[in-house]
């Protein structure tokens, strides 16, 4: 159970801080340790004061000194300023093209983009192309949207998706 996953973390913890004590200006173990904080469970977390991301944020900050093109980095700073949508957007584009192949780059920039559009057509359609980057076919994609996106964001999804069938028709010439 619990103690299962607490020591999970610690070994991690230690194994990552021994790679950088060998060679402090690893990225990949900066990411890697940055990772494993962002994810470990905390009672500190339920503390007023406690900032759960501050850990986190500092190592991947470190890893990008060392390494301005480490796509995890600027994903995991992406995660870790979710709250602010304009910093986390800045990190995912940066992670997206650093790694065009990050499907997790492109679903999460996907849900920034969608959360900051309003439901505007244009944004929600640039949203869109973030999850077709990430593998997500317009016919599943209202069904892996997450249950917490409010409901005038998933219309506006769906409206872009299924235009309304009452919509007049452009005239062909």
């Amino acid at each position: 159970g619990t103690l299962v996953w607490e020591d999970y973390f610690n070994t991690a913890l230690k194994e990552y801080g021994r790679a950088l004590e060998i060679n402090p200006n690893s990225a990949e173990a900066r990411v890697g340790k940055g990772m494993v904080l962002l994810r470990k469970p905390s009672f500190e977390k339920f503390s007023k004061n406690f900032d759960p991301f501050l850990g986190p944020r500092i190592e991947f900050q470190l890893a990008l000194r060392v390494n301005p093109f480490a796509a995890r980095a600027h994903l995991g700073l992406a995660m870790v300023s979710f709250g602010t949508l304009t910093a986390a957007e800045k990190e995912l584009r940066k992670a997206a093209a650093l790694d065009p192949n990050n499907t997790l780059a492109h679903r999460l920039l996907g849900l920034v983009l969608l959360y900051k559009s309003n439901g505007e057509e244009e944004q929600v359609r640039e949203a869109i192309r973030e999850f077709r980057k990430a593998g997500i076919a317009e016919s599943d994609l209202l069904n892996s949207l997450p249950a917490s996106l409010p409901e005038n964001l998933k219309m506006a999804v769906a409206n872009v998706i299924r235009p309304s069938r009452s919509a007049p028709k452009k005239r062909v010439r």
